[in-house]
């Protein structure tokens, strides 16, 4: 769009005033939105655009109105980003309208579009943070059961070790004089 355009105002308020609080990255790439260079000029736009595509999921062309003979003459159906167009009124249709991805009436309709898919996307974060939430306390209560049921073993083991190695230790006892006299007997031989 370009930079003195009423429609771009809109498109901005009503992203930066979204009442879920999102923050939008937006960066313009100004356009003549009408004329006989409007053409070239979108399409240096994308071109620009194109350079730095990693860093945006979207592109949004929008305009308050006009011509829409100004907008037939070019295609963006290639471009590799979603296309998102808000181009005057409902009755304004534009080549450019019909190849884009999506395709909404006016530029606050867009910053509606992109507040509804933020919404859409909260929405299924929120549903994953709870399955995780539901998985995480599931795997904690199995392994405080086990926990438990080692616990309560524990005792009875510690005391079958101990019994074992006093049963041992008296063996040994037992044993250890009549070993030490064969063997202070062997030493005096």
């Amino acid at each position: 769009t370009s930079p003195t355009a009423a429609g771009y105002e809109d498109f901005l308020n009503q992203l930066t005033g979204n009442k879920s609080g999102y923050s939008f990255y937006t960066k313009l790439f100004p356009a003549l939105m009408q004329g006989e260079r409007t053409e070239e000029s979108v399409i240096a736009a994308l071109d620009r655009i194109y350079r730095h595509m990693d860093c945006f999921d979207v592109v949004v062309i929008i305009r308050g109105g006009g011509s829409t003979s100004d907008l037939n003459s070019f295609d963006c159906a290639q471009f590799p980003l979603p296309v998102i167009t808000g181009i005057g009124h409902e009755r304004d249709d534009t080549i450019l309208d019909l190849v884009a991805h999506t395709r909404m009436k006016t530029p606050t309709a867009v910053a509606e579009f992109l507040i509804g898919r933020m919404d859409a996307a909260a929405e299924e974060l929120e549903a994953l943070q709870q399955d995780v939430s539901e998985l995480a306390t599931d795997i904690l209560l199995k392994q405080k059961n086990f926990l438990q049921l080692l616990g309560a073993r524990l005792p009875v083991i510690v005391t079958n070790r101990i019994e074992r190695n006093r049963s041992f230790l008296q063996m040994v006892g037992n044993k250890l004089p009549s070993s030490v006299s064969a063997m202070l007997l062997r030493r005096r031989s």
